[in-house]
């Protein structure tokens, strides 16, 4: 007895296509915004409140840079959470994976920070790092428990830049969107198999 061949329904085969076409136009990911931060020279040296002498060297400055989730879009004065940071005097460094920070940001409603307090490795930090701008007031110092330096008056300068970092909601639905398509596609085939048989 002769076989009959059927086809594998167009409609899977377009269904399948369809779930690959979403997988692949869906965004891949979001954009987090790092604001880079250039200090003034520290222009005090003195002993910290732990009697040692502090060392710096020829050129010493708080540097480093914070990552937010979105760029500033407010005026007013608030705290922000940071996804990541790092932040250095030139002589210890100071990471997210290894002390806390405390960020309190204004904008000036182009994305820029305009005001701000940070207070990093306050808790549990090598070294107590501060930079402030804010209400008339400003300056950068690094203290306690080992070192004692300080700015002189005036703001250091931040700088922003976005980054793109893959969103897991959105690599998981193009995961299952191709798994899907290739599991329409395997069931098509198998179902084709058996009425040909």
């Amino acid at each position: 007895m002769p076989k009959l061949l059927l086809p594998v329904p167009r409609l899977t085969y377009w269904a399948a296509l369809a779930l690959v076409a979403t997988a692949l136009v869906t965004p891949l990911a979001r954009a987090d915004t790092v604001y880079t931060y250039t200090g003034k020279p520290f222009d005090v040296f003195g002993p910290s409140n732990s009697g040692i002498i502090a060392t710096c060297p020829p050129i010493c400055s708080i540097s480093g840079f914070m990552v937010l989730a979105s760029p500033i879009d407010f005026t007013d004065f608030r705290l922000v959470q940071v996804l990541s940071f790092s932040f250095t005097d030139q002589n210890t460094v100071e990471t997210s994976s290894n002390t806390d920070i405390v960020a309190a940001v204004a904008g000036d409603g182009f994305g820029n920070i305009s005001q701000w307090a940070l207070d990093i490795g306050e808790v549990t930090g090598p070294v107590q790092m501060e930079t402030i701008n804010f209400m008339g007031g400003s300056g950068d110092s690094s203290g306690a428990p080992s070192q004692g330096f300080v700015s002189g008056p005036g703001p250091g300068v931040w700088t922003s830049s976005a980054v793109a970092t893959p969103e897991p909601s959105v690599l998981t639905l193009q995961v299952l969107c191709l798994a899907l398509a290739c599991l329409c596609s395997w069931t098509a085939g198998r179902v084709g198999k058996t009425f040909t048989s």
